[in-house]
């Protein structure tokens, strides 16, 4: 993409944002603004929600303080330092929750429009509205993910605005994730649409690929409910095999650049507030001790910081701290331990090593460096769970998967940082205070960061 059209889109993605996020994600006025999104064409409303859904679900709002949280990285800031010393209070969720929402109305206008029928009473563009269903989706994966229960089903009302949504429980969301998905592939499997998708940042319309998306969250989803599904491995290994057979290979944002109003999230924060973010020694000590030729695109060196401390600490490296560094909504590394855990907890060892080695191999692909870390399992019987997670935590750097895969398994074993107050590892976000004030139905009250979601369930 060249500058200009990036900086078209970004301007395009600050007035969807910016305006209706003044007060909360509902404005009661929405219905009186004359350049809300319903007017606005597919060919700007698509790359508009893209270019925020990397921003948000792979920017400084969730990944950096879980990041944090992860010990991934330490933070050196009074700010960031209170990551862990006195933790993110809901003022500071506003902003990622404001986002989200908007986006999803947007999305939620974008399926209004592909539905549309033409003379031939066909609607518009079904692999468009395919692809709208697999990123609502997504989206809203990543909500529930982070607050547990959230608005859904009374939260994307078009004209008929309802200001104070209820919150749908995290069981029920899920639910409509998964129907989502299974909307998606069956608009994308469709033999034709009246228009194809018209502009896409992610594939650059082709619809294949995100038929082969939608299969592969389909895996991701089933087996975060590990804890609370009992078919969820079968499931995972049933939907991961289906993406890899529609030709999956990463779901990823690519158009960040050097622009100082391009660049990718992380390196945005780095630019402006340099040294205020390090790298944590639990995850340096890691690559270090492996000999892990990621280590050179993944920090600037080889000083890890303990995390909770002011210890000095090499720098996030190119991998996610350049400017033009990629989003990973999903690897292909993720797909392959997703199946790795499936195969060994259904006893099909050696179908499990294969899929732990297959992704390795594709983890180290993606960073675009060369030989395999040590340390590694040598056959399918010394293969366990801890191996597996370790090295989806490894491949998932800079995302909050391995926050997820932590809830669920306790994998990598962290260490409590000295100035955690809780005396505990976060295991959720807060409500928002715009929300909280906002909305009658959404309170705080009982709820912390220490708290367990549904599926995280003991």
């Amino acid at each position: 993409m060249d500058k200009n059209t990036f900086q078209s889109i970004s301007i395009m993605f600050i007035i969807l944002i910016l305006l209706p996020s003044c007060k909360s994600w509902i404005d009661p006025e929405i219905n009186e603004d004359p350049n809300k999104p319903i007017n606005v064409s597919m060919e700007l409303l698509i790359p508009a929600i893209q270019v925020n859904m990397a921003y948000q679900i792979g920017g400084n709002n969730a990944v950096r303080p879980i990041g944090i949280w992860m010990q991934y990285f330490n933070s050196h800031s009074q700010f960031q330092f209170a990551v862990y010393d006195s933790s993110i209070n809901s003022r500071d969720c506003n902003y990622l929750w404001n986002s989200n929402y908007t986006n999803g109305k947007d999305i939620c206008i974008l399926i209004e429009k592909t539905s549309e029928l033409n003379p031939d009473r066909k609607p518009i563009s079904v692999y468009t509205r395919g692809m709208a269903k697999v990123m609502m989706a997504e989206l809203i994966a990543f909500n529930t993910n982070l607050w547990n229960d959230i608005p859904y089903s009374e939260a994307f009302s078009g004209d008929n605005a309802i200001l104070n949504p209820k919150l749908d429980s995290q069981q029920s969301i899920y639910d409509e994730i998964d129907q989502l998905l299974v909307d998606a592939i069956n608009d994308l499997s469709s033999e034709s649409s009246v228009i194809d998708i018209p502009v896409d940042l992610i594939y650059g319309g082709d619809k294949e690929m995100w038929l082969a998306t939608a299969y592969a969250l389909r895996a991701r989803y089933a087996l975060i409910l590990s804890k609370v599904e009992p078919n969820a491995y079968t499931n995972a290994i049933t939907f991961a095999n289906q993406a890899l057979s529609a030709g999956f290979i990463g779901y990823v944002f690519k158009e960040f650049n050097t622009d100082a109003n391009g660049m990718n999230p992380l390196a945005q924060f780095m630019y402006q507030r340099s040294g205020d973010l390090v790298m944590a020694s639990t995850f340096i000590d890691m690559l270090v001790t492996d000999s892990d030729p990621r280590l050179s695109e993944f920090s600037t060196g080889s000083l890890g910081s303990i995390p909770g401390s002011y210890d000095p600490g090499s720098l996030p490296g190119n991998y996610a701290a350049a400017p033009n560094a990629y989003i990973y909504h999903m690897n292909l590394a993720e797909l392959y331990f997703i199946l790795a855990e499936s195969y060994l907890h259904t006893d099909q060892s050696d179908l499990a090593f294969d899929a732990f080695n297959n992704g390795v191999a594709a983890s180290i692909s993606d960073v675009g460096v060369v030989g395999l870390p040590l340390n590694l399992p040598v056959d399918a019987l010394s293969l366990t769970l801890e191996d597996i997670i370790y090295q989806k935590y490894i491949a998932n750097y800079n995302t909050i998967q391995g926050f997820n895969d932590w809830r669920r398994t306790g994998f990598p074993l962290l260490t409590i940082p000295t100035n955690c107050i809780t005396n505990e590892i976060p295991r959720r976000y807060t409500y928002p205070e715009d929300e909280v004030l906002y909305n009658k139905n959404v309170s705080n009250d009982g709820i912390s960061l220490t708290n367990r979601v549904w599926w995280d369930s003991l």
